[in-house]
This record gives C-alpha cells, structure tokens and sequence, in this order.
C-alpha cells in the first residue's frame, strides 16, 4: 500500500483503519521531515502495527535512496575505480 510515495507492506489479511492509515502518513512525514512526534489513540486501535510497518518502510526506502545517491556520486562510488586526481582507488 502506498503511503506518502513509500510502499508500506502489511500481511495480506489485514485491512488499516482509517486512523492507522492517517496514522503511518504522520509517522512518514515526521521521519521524512526529521522531526518529533507524538502519537496518542485508544487502546486496540492498531498504533503498534501503523508505528512498525510506516518505520519499516520509511527505513527501506532510505536504505535504498542513500545507497542510489552514494553510487552516483563521483566520491562514494561503490566501484573501485582509481580516482585520477587522488591516484587512489576508492571503495
């Protein structure tokens, strides 16, 4: 399910709520915006799962961009290709 462009996998059998959906879009927002947040709702509303899924997610997904952005980059490259001002190679 995509929530705030990020893919938040559940189990199939599960169907969020309206307010652990709204939920994982704060949660995503907050740790896409690095910031603080409080969440506060009922027992058994499913704040657990929306916490665990949306933090998953949020994580993966940033995993994925660092590691595009660091392949990219003349710096960080993954590869070990000499650097021709350092005369080194990079790793």
């Amino acid at each position: 399910m995509p929530i705030c462009g990020i893919e938040v996998r559940l189990p199939v059998s599960l169907k969020p709520y309206p307010s652990q959906k709204l939920m994982m879009v704060r949660i995503i927002t907050a740790l896409t915006k690095r910031l603080n947040l409080l969440a506060e709702s009922p027992t058994g509303s499913g704040k657990t799962m929306a916490l665990l899924a949306s933090s998953c997610a949020w994580l993966e997904d940033y995993k994925k961009k660092r590691h595009e952005a660091r392949s990219t980059c003349p710096i960080h490259k993954a590869n070990n290709e000499a650097d021709p001002v350092m005369g080194e190679y990079i790793a």
